[in-house]
């Protein structure tokens, strides 16, 4: 949840990791704005994607497994990501 707008989010693609807002329908256009790379827990990258919507809203957060698997481990990717200060 978003503490400023308590926005809630919602997962559109569970197995894939992809979060979505709830008023960012899945034909809402969206930019990439930041994009990292870390690796899921079985070494294979994984893509991070921040993308907005028009307005500069948060869109969505998408976790992009190079391989097409589903994500292992979300906490593993999270403290693995390049230039994370939590190393």
């Amino acid at each position: 949840m978003d503490v400023s707008s308590n926005q809630f989010v919602w997962v559109v693609n569970q197995e894939m990791g992809s979060i979505r807002a709830d008023y960012c329908t899945i034909y809402s256009p969206v930019h990439a704005v930041s994009t990292c790379e870390t690796k899921d827990i079985d070494e294979t990258p994984v893509v991070i994607t921040l993308l907005l919507t028009k307005k500069n809203k948060f869109g969505e957060l998408d976790f992009w497994k190079v391989n097409d698997e589903p994500i292992k481990n979300f906490f593993y990717l999270m403290e693995n990501v390049e230039g994370s200060k939590n190393r």
